[in-house]
């Protein structure tokens, strides 16, 4: 389990900020990231921009003295990395902003995940940042970014795994007031174990409780134990565990086969004991592997060898699928095309 202990706690330790424009920009800028939280307050991390090659623009060097960066990753600030702009510092000349690549970097994440994790890669901005303090909000770039980075950004993807991706690049937790999600903060504050919370957050903010008969529209909240989501799906027959004879995901009830999608949460157990939750994204079944979502410090991008895994000779693991009821839709054939019009 992703348990906030001082070895596990992977606060970001610096930025990389790479601009390309569509005219030729100044030999030298100040700029600054601004992250906002719910409440309008800001952490702004200042930086020299400096001319590289014909219409680009790189930091020349990011230093944290102040911290502000790691102060993003602690707790009770998660809410500051959902409103990100790019702004100036009271320079006279704007910026014609062509494309952009921010980069988020952890100096350790869990075994399998991606350290430096790419919130903007060759981005088409096509916009201007205006002299003096003016801004350009890059959250709708970044999201748009991740969804295609995460390989989900065409076709029907279940909502839990569309809103878990928006979330990449991102550390931390708040509790209670001290984000905009009411009773359901996110991930709720300093508790022993986080993983279940973050996967559990997903769930009911998205309202997968909907497909489970007889249940609370609270069964998914502040969920912070792994062997709490096994129970849940599986008094649905929803839980499929890995068979490494045949190389397939079977029903722990039913004994049907199963090929996991992304959003489906993924369990891990060792020794007999839950140890672990993950969203998935995305099942290889020529490689067994899995790439999943693990969060939150950070929410990253991680590959999980489940084959190699379950049958080692030491450590051996366990890993079970949850099946997440996939969204119906109509489809209408109009002149030729066809128009998909998703349920909520």
């Amino acid at each position: 389990m992703q348990s906030k202990t001082k070895s596990s706690i992977n606060l970001p330790q610096s930025i990389t900020l790479k601009i390309e424009t569509n005219t030729e920009p100044s030999s030298e800028l100040t700029r600054s990231l601004i992250f906002e939280n719910f409440e309008g307050r800001r952490i702004e991390l200042g930086f020299k921009l400096v001319k590289t090659a014909s219409k680009t623009l790189e930091i020349a060097e990011f230093t944290d003295t102040t911290h502000d960066l790691q102060i993003l990753g602690s707790l009770n600030h998660r809410s500051y990395w959902d409103k990100i702009y790019l702004r100036n510092n009271h320079g006279t000349s704007e910026i014609d902003i062509y494309k952009m690549c921010l980069t988020i970097h952890y100096h350790r994440v869990v075994s399998g995940g991606v350290k430096d994790i790419p919130m903007l890669s060759k981005t088409r901005i096509n916009e201007k940042l205006p002299a003096n303090s003016g801004e350009i909000f890059l959250t709708p770039h970044i999201e748009k970014h991740l969804l295609k980075h995460a390989g989900i950004y065409r076709g029907y993807f279940h909502p839990v795994a569309k809103l878990a991706v928006k979330d990449l690049g991102k550390s931390g937790t708040s509790d209670k007031d001290y984000d905009e999600y009411g009773d359901n903060p996110k991930y709720r504050g300093w508790i022993s174990y986080e993983c279940s919370e973050f996967v559990s957050w997903y769930l009911h903010e998205t309202g997968c409780w909907k497909n489970f008969n007889n249940q609370p529209n609270t069964v998914f909240r502040d969920i912070t134990f792994t062997g709490e989501l096994h129970t849940i799906f599986k008094a649905a027959s929803k839980t499929y565990y890995y068979h490494s004879g045949k190389k397939k995901f079977i029903n722990e009830v039913t004994g049907a086969e199963y090929v996991p999608k992304a959003g489906d949460p993924l369990l891990r157990k060792g020794n007999g004991i839950f140890e672990h939750s993950m969203i998935l994204l995305k099942w290889d079944s020529k490689n067994l592997t899995t790439t999943v979502i693990d969060g939150p410090y950070p929410v990253c991008i991680r590959t999980v060898d489940i084959d190699a895994m379950e049958t080692r000779a030491n450590d051996q693991k366990d890993f079970i699928v949850c099946e997440l009821e996939t969204t119906q839709y109509t489809a209408t054939i109009k002149r030729g095309s066809i128009r998909r019009a998703i349920k909520k």
